[in-house]
């Protein structure tokens, strides 16, 4: 389970970054506008949890290959 901690995580970050990435979108058809701090604040926190999804996946991959080593 601890091997998998890095992936489970990962998969986490990226539900919240959809979540995120689709609240952002609702309230862009409310408002009609990008610069709602609303609106960027949901797609800001979208970008930020994907880019971490992205980064704990390749520090999973990194750790897989130093154990096959």
């Amino acid at each position: 389970m601890e091997k998998y901690r890095k992936l489970i995580i990962s998969q986490f970050c990226a539900l919240g970054a959809v979540g995120a990435a689709i609240l952002g979108f609702l309230r862009y058809q409310q408002v009609h506008s990008l610069t709602d701090q609303m609106t960027l604040s949901f797609i800001l926190f979208a970008v930020v949890l994907f880019a971490m999804e992205v980064r704990l996946v390749l520090g999973w991959i990194a750790e897989k290959k130093q154990s096959k080593v």
